[in-house]
């Protein structure tokens, strides 16, 4: 029997090590994939003259006009939506 003065031979772990673990090699994935699309945080006043920062806003500003297209159309009742709808009876399923 063991008496309690005597000390464990197996360490103990820690719970927190692994979910840690993931969370720095998860960040230096993002960091990865940042510097892979040639973007990164840039203060306001250097945005100004950036290519990269200048592509981004081009990109914003094609998808806020796309998104009011869109909102346009729904209010007009013309929207049809792109999705590929099945019904059940053609995918197979009775």
């Amino acid at each position: 029997m063991r008496k309690c003065t005597e000390r464990r031979d197996i360490p103990a772990s820690n719970a927190f090590v692994p979910s840690a673990a993931g969370l720095i090699v998860g960040g230096e994935i993002v960091k990865d994939l940042i510097k892979r699309a040639g973007t990164m945080r840039i203060a306001p006043e250097m945005a100004e003259g950036n290519e990269q920062a200048e592509i981004a806003a081009e990109k914003a500003q094609a998808h806020l006009q796309k998104y009011h297209q869109i909102v346009k159309a729904k209010k007009d009742g013309t929207w049809v939506d792109d999705k590929v709808v099945k019904s059940l009876g053609s995918a197979g399923i009775k």
